[in-house]
């Protein structure tokens, strides 16, 4: 065997070996996210995440659309540009979000300070 068909060889040998052979033994699975999203604050603030990887929803005034990535039980959300209404007596801390922590049916969503901002619940699995 040649040299360099050694070398290509032995590194992909290493890179199989760091990587698990491609399997996620080992590896926690990534958590089920799909679903809607909800908290029963006033404006009905939610989050909907397809299998696509994309977002749709409202922070109860204002809408929400962009997409995710899923590692581990964290969604992170994309940034995303939305309209900046004003609605009197509605909380709009769901335009905030940056990150999801998910543990079954419930989500802990935190801005991009890392701070807890609120929760929300998924009503279909």
């Amino acid at each position: 065997m040649s040299r360099i068909r050694l070398f290509v060889v032995a590194g992909a040998g290493i890179c199989l070996l760091l990587t698990g052979c491609g399997s996620n033994v080992g590896d926690s699975a990534d958590t089920e996210v799909v679903g809607r999203w909800v908290s029963d604050e006033p404006g009905d603030p939610h989050l909907v995440l397809d299998a696509e990887g994309k977002v749709k929803g409202s922070d109860g005034c204002n809408g929400i659309n962009t997409t995710y990535t899923v590692e581990g039980n964290v969604v992170t959300l994309a940034s995303r540009i939305s309209t900046l209404r004003a609605c009197v007596g509605v909380d709009t801390w769901l335009s905030g979000a940056s990150t999801l922590r998910i543990s079954g049916d419930e989500a802990a969503v935190f801005n991009r300070d890392g701070e807890e901002i609120g929760t929300l619940v998924r009503i279909n699995s």
